[in-house]
Protein backbone atom coordinates (compact mmCIF):
# COMPACT_ATOMS: atom_id res chain seq x y z
CA UNK A 1 0.00 0.00 0.00
CA UNK A 2 1.24 3.46 -0.89
CA UNK A 3 1.73 5.88 1.97
CA UNK A 4 -0.03 9.24 1.37
CA UNK A 5 2.97 11.28 2.49
CA UNK A 6 5.23 9.38 0.08
CA UNK A 7 2.75 9.86 -2.76
CA UNK A 8 2.44 13.59 -2.07
CA UNK A 9 6.20 13.91 -1.87
CA UNK A 10 6.36 12.25 -5.30
CA UNK A 11 3.54 14.34 -6.84
CA UNK A 12 4.80 17.77 -5.78
CA UNK A 13 8.06 17.47 -7.78
CA UNK A 14 6.07 16.16 -10.77
CA UNK A 15 3.77 19.16 -10.66
CA UNK A 16 6.63 21.58 -9.95
CA UNK A 17 8.73 20.16 -12.78
CA UNK A 18 5.82 20.74 -15.14
CA UNK A 19 5.10 24.29 -13.96
CA UNK A 20 8.09 25.49 -11.97
CA UNK A 21 5.79 26.36 -9.06
CA UNK A 22 2.99 25.15 -6.86
CA UNK A 23 -0.68 25.32 -7.79
CA UNK A 24 -1.67 27.94 -5.22
CA UNK A 25 0.97 30.46 -6.32
CA UNK A 26 -0.99 32.01 -9.17
CA UNK A 27 -4.25 31.51 -11.02
CA UNK A 28 -2.57 32.81 -14.21
CA UNK A 29 0.02 30.01 -14.30
CA UNK A 30 -0.37 26.86 -16.33
CA UNK A 31 -2.13 23.94 -14.64
CA UNK A 32 -0.15 20.66 -14.62
CA UNK A 33 -1.62 17.59 -16.27
CA UNK A 34 -0.98 14.11 -14.90
CA UNK A 35 -1.87 10.60 -16.00
CA UNK A 36 -4.73 8.62 -14.48
CA UNK A 37 -2.46 6.31 -12.49
CA UNK A 38 -0.44 9.24 -11.10
CA UNK A 39 -3.61 10.72 -9.65
CA UNK A 40 -5.40 7.60 -8.44
CA UNK A 41 -2.68 5.20 -7.24
CA UNK A 42 -2.77 5.37 -3.45
CA UNK A 43 -5.51 8.01 -3.42
CA UNK A 44 -8.33 7.34 -0.99
CA UNK A 45 -9.55 10.92 -0.52
CA UNK A 46 -13.02 10.76 -2.06
CA UNK A 47 -13.31 14.49 -2.66
CA UNK A 48 -9.99 14.90 -4.47
CA UNK A 49 -11.63 14.71 -7.89
CA UNK A 50 -14.88 16.58 -8.51
CA UNK A 51 -16.54 17.85 -5.35
CA UNK A 52 -20.21 18.46 -4.84
CA UNK A 53 -23.24 17.01 -6.57
CA UNK A 54 -21.28 15.54 -9.48
CA UNK A 55 -19.06 13.34 -7.32
CA UNK A 56 -19.68 9.63 -7.96
CA UNK A 57 -16.85 8.00 -6.01
CA UNK A 58 -13.15 7.60 -6.80
CA UNK A 59 -13.30 3.98 -7.88
CA UNK A 60 -16.12 4.63 -10.34
CA UNK A 61 -14.35 7.71 -11.70
CA UNK A 62 -11.12 5.82 -12.21
CA UNK A 63 -12.94 2.96 -13.92
CA UNK A 64 -14.78 5.28 -16.32
CA UNK A 65 -11.68 7.36 -17.11
CA UNK A 66 -9.70 4.15 -17.77
CA UNK A 67 -12.48 2.86 -20.05
CA UNK A 68 -12.47 6.16 -21.95
CA UNK A 69 -8.69 5.96 -22.28
CA UNK A 70 -8.98 2.49 -23.87
CA UNK A 71 -11.33 3.73 -26.61
CA UNK A 72 -9.60 3.47 -30.00
CA UNK A 73 -10.32 7.11 -30.91
CA UNK A 74 -9.04 8.44 -27.57
CA UNK A 75 -5.34 9.23 -27.71
CA UNK A 76 -4.79 10.60 -24.21
CA UNK A 77 -6.55 11.23 -20.88
CA UNK A 78 -5.00 13.66 -18.39
CA UNK A 79 -6.20 15.05 -15.08
CA UNK A 80 -5.66 18.76 -14.44
CA UNK A 81 -4.40 19.21 -10.87
CA UNK A 82 -5.70 22.61 -9.82
CA UNK A 83 -4.86 22.58 -6.10
CA UNK A 84 -1.89 21.10 -4.33
CA UNK A 85 0.56 22.15 -1.64
CA UNK A 86 3.83 21.00 -0.15
CA UNK A 87 3.32 17.68 1.67
CA UNK A 88 4.53 19.25 4.91
CA UNK A 89 1.79 21.87 4.67
CA UNK A 90 -1.18 19.55 4.25
CA UNK A 91 -2.18 15.91 4.41
CA UNK A 92 -4.84 16.42 1.75
CA UNK A 93 -4.57 14.83 -1.66
CA UNK A 94 -4.21 17.22 -4.61
CA UNK A 95 -7.56 18.33 -6.04
CA UNK A 96 -8.81 18.31 -9.65
CA UNK A 97 -12.12 19.18 -11.27
CA UNK A 98 -11.08 19.03 -14.94
CA UNK A 99 -10.05 16.23 -17.27
CA UNK A 100 -8.42 16.80 -20.64
CA UNK A 101 -8.89 14.35 -23.48
CA UNK A 102 -7.12 14.22 -26.84
CA UNK A 103 -9.42 12.35 -29.20
CA UNK A 104 -10.59 12.04 -32.76
CA UNK A 105 -14.22 12.13 -31.65
CA UNK A 106 -17.02 14.64 -32.03
CA UNK A 107 -18.03 16.49 -28.87
CA UNK A 108 -21.34 14.60 -28.78
CA UNK A 109 -19.54 11.22 -28.88
CA UNK A 110 -17.28 12.25 -26.01
CA UNK A 111 -20.27 13.53 -24.03
CA UNK A 112 -21.83 10.08 -24.36
CA UNK A 113 -18.70 8.43 -22.92
CA UNK A 114 -18.72 10.84 -19.96
CA UNK A 115 -22.46 10.71 -19.28
CA UNK A 116 -22.06 8.57 -16.09
CA UNK A 117 -19.81 11.27 -14.57
CA UNK A 118 -22.25 14.10 -15.40
CA UNK A 119 -19.82 16.85 -16.46
CA UNK A 120 -21.20 20.38 -16.51
CA UNK A 121 -19.15 21.35 -19.57
CA UNK A 122 -17.22 19.85 -22.44
CA UNK A 123 -15.36 22.46 -24.45
CA UNK A 124 -12.47 22.57 -26.86
CA UNK A 125 -9.43 22.99 -24.64
CA UNK A 126 -6.80 25.70 -24.83
CA UNK A 127 -3.30 24.26 -24.81
CA UNK A 128 -1.86 27.47 -23.36
CA UNK A 129 -3.81 26.97 -20.11
CA UNK A 130 -2.06 23.69 -19.24
CA UNK A 131 1.43 22.31 -18.82
CA UNK A 132 2.19 18.82 -20.07
CA UNK A 133 -0.41 18.72 -22.87
CA UNK A 134 0.10 15.55 -24.92
CA UNK A 135 0.69 15.79 -28.64
CA UNK A 136 -2.45 16.60 -30.63
CA UNK A 137 -2.12 15.02 -34.07
CA UNK A 138 -4.06 16.18 -37.13
CA UNK A 139 -7.69 15.18 -36.96
CA UNK A 140 -7.70 15.11 -33.14
CA UNK A 141 -9.09 17.67 -30.70
CA UNK A 142 -8.14 18.64 -27.17
CA UNK A 143 -11.32 18.52 -25.08
CA UNK A 144 -11.55 20.15 -21.66
CA UNK A 145 -14.17 18.47 -19.46
CA UNK A 146 -15.22 20.18 -16.25
CA UNK A 147 -17.50 19.96 -13.26
CA UNK A 148 -18.77 22.99 -11.36
CA UNK A 149 -18.99 22.70 -7.59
Amino acid sequence: MINLAEKLNAMVPIARSRTGLLGYESRRRKIPLIRIEEFFDGNDEERSLIRGAHHTGLSKMRLILSEVERCPKVLSVRIAVSEYAEPKETRKWPYANRVLIVASLRREELAQLFRPLRPTEIIVGREESYFGVPEIPGGATLFDIGWSE
